[in-house]
C-alpha cells in the first residue's frame, strides 16, 4: 500500500485496520467492538446503525420478539468500505 503522502492519523487508522483483518485469519468477520475502535466511534451507535440498515458494511437484526439483537461485520465488506476510493499499486 502506498501511503506516502497520507496524513499520520490516516496511516494509524489503516494500521489498525490491517491488524484487525489479520487478528483471526480463520474468521470471515470482525467483532463490532473492534470495528468501532478502528472507526473511532461508540459501539452502541455502530450496532444501532447496523440494526437500522444504515451501515453499508454491517448486517443487523434480531431473531424474534424475545431475543437479543445481533450485528455481523464481514471482513470483506469492512475492508472494501475503507478502500473504496483507494487505487492499489
Amino acid at each position: 500500500m502506498n501511503l506516502e503522502n497520507t496524513p499520520d492519523s490516516i496511516k494509524k487508522q489503516y494500521q489498525a485496520l490491517l491488524e484487525l483483518m489479520n487478528k483471526n485469519p480463520n474468521s470471515y468477520s470482525v467483532s463490532v467492538t473492534e470495528a468501532a475502535k478502528v472507526l473511532g466511534m461508540d459501539v452502541e451507535c455502530l450496532k444501532a446503525a447496523a440494526y437500522q440498515g444504515r451501515c453499508p458494511f454491517a448486517i443487523g437484526g434480531d431473531n424474534g420478539a424475545l431475543t437479543n439483537r445481533f450485528t455481523k461485520i464481514p471482513k470483506l465488506a469492512f475492508w472494501n468500505f475503507f478502500n473504496q476510493n483507494y487505487t492499489f499499486k
